[in-house]
C-alpha cells in the first residue's frame, strides 16, 4: 500500500515534471541549434520515458488494473484492416484519383492491384488502408485496426 502511494505521490509526478522540463531544454536546444546538447538532452528524455513506463507498469500491476496494449490487436484483425477495401476509403476514377497529401493537378494516386495506394507526384509514397487511415484521420494504429473491421 505504501508503494501504490509513492508511486502516485511521488515518483510518477516528479518523473513527469521532469520530463515537461526536458523537453522544454530540448526545443530550447533545438532552436539554437546545439547539437551536442540536442543529442545528450534526446537520450536524457529517452531514458524518462522508460522510466515512466516502468513506473505506470509497476502501478498497474500492484493495483491489479490491465493495461491496454497493441497485443489486443490479433494478426487476423490486421489482415483484415489491410483487406479493406480502399474504395470505400476514398473515392477513385479509374482507378486514380487527386492526393490527399498534397496540392494534385493531376491524378497521381494509383489505386493498385494489392489494395494499396501509390502516389507518383510530389509525394511518391505508398500506403496500406492502415497507413492510409492513421495519416489521414490521424488516429493510432490500434484505433485505425478496430475502425477498419
Amino acid at each position: 500500500m505504501r508503494r501504490i502511494q509513492y508511486l502516485k505521490d511521488c515518483a510518477i509526478p516528479d518523473t513527469v515534471s521532469e520530463l515537461w522540463a526536458g523537453q522544454g531544454r530540448y526545443r530550447e536546444y533545438l532552436e539554437k541549434r546545439l547539437t551536442g546538447d540536442l543529442l545528450l538532452c534526446g537520450e536524457y528524455l529517452e531514458g524518462k520515458k522508460t522510466a515512466l513506463k516502468r513506473l505506470l507498469q509497476e502501478l498497474n500491476e500492484l493495483t491489479g488494473k490491465t493495461v491496454t496494449r497493441k497485443s489486443d490487436i490479433t494478426p487476423e484483425m490486421i489482415k483484415r484492416a489491410k483487406a479493406y477495401p480502399f474504395q470505400k476509403l476514398f473515392e477513385f476514377r479509374n482507378k486514380s484519383a487527386r492526393c490527399p497529401f498534397h496540392d494534385d493537378r493531376d491524378p497521381s494516386f494509383a489505386l493498385m492491384k494489392d489494395n494499396t495506394v501509390r502516389c507518383f507526384g510530389a509525394c511518391g509514397r505508398s500506403w496500406d488502408t492502415i497507413a492510409f487511415v492513421m495519416e489521414r484521420e490521424g488516429k493510432t494504429f490500434k484505433e485505425t485496426v478496430k475502425w477498419l473491421q
